[in-house]
């Protein structure tokens, strides 16, 4: 948890500041767990149904927040394989998400196995239309653009002979386009597996307002500002969720920051909307 301020900087140089307000609650890499984790009282976290529930929760004392998901929903490891990435999708689906990554796991089971669930998958380097390169939503008076960048240096095809990418190699495509929201006053939100080093030696981050890294095992990881850009680290296994309330100036540059991890422990409850769709799986 952290509040960092750049108001100081703002007053020397003279510019103006614009209060404007958002709540951005994400996550990553649920990696198959529909269910809550863990062998013990302490670790008895997550679940799609607590997820829920919480999510509605803050939607009701947040009506504008923002949600999205870096990704990795899915894992071929799941207990009962396609059966429950099938369920995974159908739960997600009630949340209604902002925008949710495509990492090369959620393609398990196909690109069409996905297309078949209402989620807004993002995939700024996909090469056909099958999956939005961005997705702009406005929720209040702030709009938020996403992106998603797909490592082609990790694709399943690199360990296939013959076989094509899916994906743009370049990231001139997207950076344009990243840079096309900030000039419209877009806050941008990059989610992807590659880590911080990686990131900023690849993808346009002065254009980058938040950056979603690869995911931590667990735990979320701490949030730290580079540049203009705040960093955030989601956890995995659906344990937990990341909320991050900031404060923008006219441009829609983050101002101040202030860093929140959410548990799931067994005291949320299950969201009822869920239990049709529990007992069906």
């Amino acid at each position: 948890m952290g509040v960092h301020s750049l108001f100081a900087q703002l007053a020397l140089t003279g510019q103006a500041v614009a209060a404007q307000t958002a709540i951005l609650v994400y996550s990553g890499n649920l990696d198959g767990e529909l269910e809550p984790c863990g062998c013990t009282a302490e670790g008895d976290l997550g679940g799609i149904r607590r997820r829920a529930a919480m999510v509605q929760s803050l939607r009701k004392e947040h009506p504008d927040l923002f949600l999205a998901s870096a990704g990795g929903l899915l894992s071929g490891f799941a207990a009962n394989g396609k059966l429950t990435n099938e369920y995974i999708l159908k739960g997600f689906a009630v949340m209604d998400y902002d925008a949710v990554g495509l990492q090369w796991d959620d393609l398990q089971y196909g690109a069409e196995f996905l297309q078949a669930s209402p989620l807004p998958w993002v995939a700024s380097n996909w090469l056909d239309k099958r999956f939005s390169h961005e997705r702009r939503v406005r929720h209040g008076a702030v709009t938020a653009t996403f992106f998603s960048w797909l490592d082609p240096r990790t694709a399943p095809q690199q360990a296939m002979k013959g076989e094509h990418s899916q994906v743009r190699e370049g990231a001139d495509d997207m950076i344009k386009h990243i840079a096309q929201a900030k000039q419209a006053g877009s806050l941008t939100v990059v989610a992807t597996t590659l880590s911080l080093k990686d990131a900023r030696r690849l993808l346009p981050m002065q254009d980058v307002d938040v950056l979603l890294i690869h995911a931590n095992y667990e735990n979320y990881g701490e949030p730290q500002m580079v540049g203009k850009t705040l960093v955030l680290q989601p956890g995995s296994r659906g344990m937990r969720l990341g909320r991050v309330d900031l404060e923008l100036d006219g441009h829609a540059r983050i101002v101040t920051w202030h860093h929140q991890v959410i548990p799931l422990p067994k005291s949320v409850p299950d969201d009822p909307r869920l239990q049709a769709w529990y007992a069906e799986y």
